[in-house]
């Protein structure tokens, strides 16, 4: 009998490794699947009176902040900060690789930058030049986050580690009752201001948890909650 309890506590020693890497490797899972914005890179330029930022990545469409997660689209916003007040529809043309598109930027009423959405995913490596009308001309844009020492996938798996006991906490008869949100923060008027990454996870019942952290270090810098 003795025998037999420490087969079965030597089993129970080595499955129980097994279970953690399996419940880590399945919440990974469910939290980049359940990620609404997810920010892969960010392309910078500046001139004077404008600031210029083309960031990438996928977003869920329609967008809704509501502690659900849907369909997932590419998404490549232009953001533009310009010093002088326009007066007229501003037109851009953006040239990726030799390819150029344009069309015109429209006003964001709550910080007043103007932007679009060209709609695809750019890579790390391209060449980025962008036009304003009127504005600047030939602009490069630089994909600064290619220098940061923490990727989006290192941002996610930090985040992860960091708020695992609010991840656990969004799971409702096994389900996970949540949406996620990994951004890039920074000021948008200043390409040369630091930049950090913004994790936030909403559960359905409407209360939140989110952190900002380092791109270089990851050290978690703050921590905000809110109720429903």
């Amino acid at each position: 009998m003795k025998i037999f309890k420490k087969i079965a506590l030597v089993a129970c020693v080595l499955v129980l490794p097994v279970l953690m890497v399996a419940c880590t490797t399945n919440m990974k899972s469910d939290v980049l699947n359940n990620t609404s914005d997810i920010r892969y890179n960010i392309f910078v330029g500046q001139a004077d009176g404008v600031a210029v930022n083309l960031m990438c990545g996928l977003r869920e469409n329609p967008y809704n902040y509501d502690g659900k997660s849907c369909k997932k689209t590419d998404f490549g916003v232009l953001t533009a900060t310009l010093a002088a007040r326009p007066t007229e529809n501003v037109h851009f043309t953006i040239t990726i690789d030799g390819a150029a598109q344009s069309g015109v930027l429209d006003e964001n009423p709550y910080n007043h930058t103007f932007m679009a959405d060209i709609e695809k995913i750019v890579d790390d490596e391209s060449a980025v030049f962008i036009t304003i009308e009127g504005v600047v001309e030939n602009m490069q844009l630089v994909c600064v986050s290619a220098d940061w020492a923490v990727q989006y996938g290192n941002a996610l798996d930090i985040a992860i580690t960091s708020m695992e006991d609010e991840i656990k906490s969004a799971y409702k008869n096994r389900k996970f009752c949540a949406e996620c949100y990994l951004k890039i923060v920074l000021d948008q008027a200043n390409v040369d201001n630091p930049y950090y990454w913004c994790f936030m996870i909403l559960k359905s019942d409407g209360t939140s948890k989110s952190i900002i952290f380092d791109v270089q270090t990851g050290e978690i810098l703050t921590e905000t909650h809110s109720q429903s």
